[in-house]
């Protein structure tokens, strides 16, 4: 597969992995993983920086001097700092999200771990919350790592979603389906 056929997930793949296998060890991992929750979080909270790290008009060689900079005020590593740079000579800067959103998966694959996104109208409770990682955990073999998200347009019940499974018993698509199917009876 020639450089330029290359998609971005799969740059983002490859990406992680040299990032994993410049770890020796799970704490350095753990490690390089804080490394770039905080660069991430400087990203979304200063947009100037963001958009310099996104911009193409701006040389590699200007984006690696400020990433040099910010990375030591972060306290990097010399290893992290280096990943950074060989992803800015690539002219990669751009997929940094990825990036890390593909290291957090292939750390949670390694300790067996998963995210689930559950859907409700409400904030569930801590009891409802062990109660249903147990029942996932029973039928994922993971552990389960639950992400309760706010929405109040399904109306009631919830919405499971773990990986490209998604689980929908929710008032609203019940609502919606029931409308469909009395369309014809009329």
């Amino acid at each position: 597969m020639s450089k330029k056929n290359l998609n971005y997930s799969e740059l983002c793949r490859r990406y992680a992995k040299a990032l994993m296998s410049l770890s020796s060890n799970d704490l350095q991992v753990s490690k390089y993983l804080k490394y770039f929750e905080s660069l991430i979080i400087t990203k979304e909270n200063n947009k100037e920086f963001n958009d310099f790290l996104t911009n193409p008009l701006i040389t590699s060689k200007k984006k690696i001097k400020v990433i040099e900079k910010i990375s030591k005020k972060l306290s990097f590593d010399q290893f992290f700092i280096n990943f950074l740079k060989v992803v800015a000579s690539h002219g990669r800067l751009y997929i940094l999200d990825g990036i890390f959103k593909v290291f957090k998966l292939m750390i949670q694959n390694k300790s067996n771990e998963t995210n689930v996104e559950v859907i409700t109208t409400a904030k569930l409770k801590e009891k409802t919350k062990i109660k249903l990682s147990a029942k996932l955990e029973k039928i994922t073999g993971k552990k389960i790592i639950i992400n309760n998200l706010i929405e109040e347009s399904i109306m009631g019940g919830i919405i499971v979603k773990i990986n490209s499974l998604m689980i929908d018993s929710s008032l609203k698509t019940k609502l919606d389906k029931y409308q469909f199917s009395t369309k014809g009876t009329g």
